[in-house]
């Protein structure tokens, strides 16, 4: 059977997470998450916040800077129990990172995991968080086309943006 991921910018909203939770889904690469809403909060696992919150290292960078990033974070979330998730822990770029780290040159920009499904081989799965502030031109392509160059996967299959 393969593992089911579920790619989506949820908009800070409850009723997705809810969406989520009554899938038959084993991993979500979430944008933008929020708070897990306290109804489904047991039926959903999100990792450790040294996974996805950012506010674990540079809220004081950030706050003057650009606040409208502090609760849009990306998470890889854990679904189902036909899987097993390894929480990567982000780390700044300026030193050697540990098994359990990535670094990041802007922490809660991305949320990686190992995953680990039962019947199938281990593979990492990203979730990011992009500010498309960029205008397309013919020499560059707007940004869901570069996530759609990036995320495409033979393992996934086919990448599908919604907006």
């Amino acid at each position: 059977m393969g593992t089911k991921v579920v790619c989506w910018n949820i908009a800070r909203i409850n009723d997705p997470w809810r969406e989520l939770a009554e899938m038959d889904a084993d991993v979500a690469l979430l944008q933008e998450a929020g708070k897990v809403p306290e109804d489904v909060a047991s039926e959903v696992e999100i990792g450790p916040p040294e996974h996805w919150d950012s506010h674990c290292w540079n809220s004081e960078w950030y706050k003057d800077r650009l606040p409208f990033l502090l609760d849009r974070w990306p998470m890889v979330v854990k679904l189902s129990d036909r899987v097993e998730v390894e929480w990567f822990k982000q780390v700044s770029p300026i030193k050697a990172t540990a098994e359990d780290e990535i670094a990041v040159s802007g922490i809660g920009t991305i949320a990686a995991a190992r995953i680990i499904p039962r019947d199938d081989e281990p593979f990492i799965a990203v979730s990011m968080y992009v500010c498309p502030l960029d205008r397309p031109t013919p020499n560059r392509p707007r940004t869901t086309e570069i996530l759609r160059r990036i995320c495409a996967s033979d393992h996934l299959g086919p990448v599908r943006i919604h907006r």
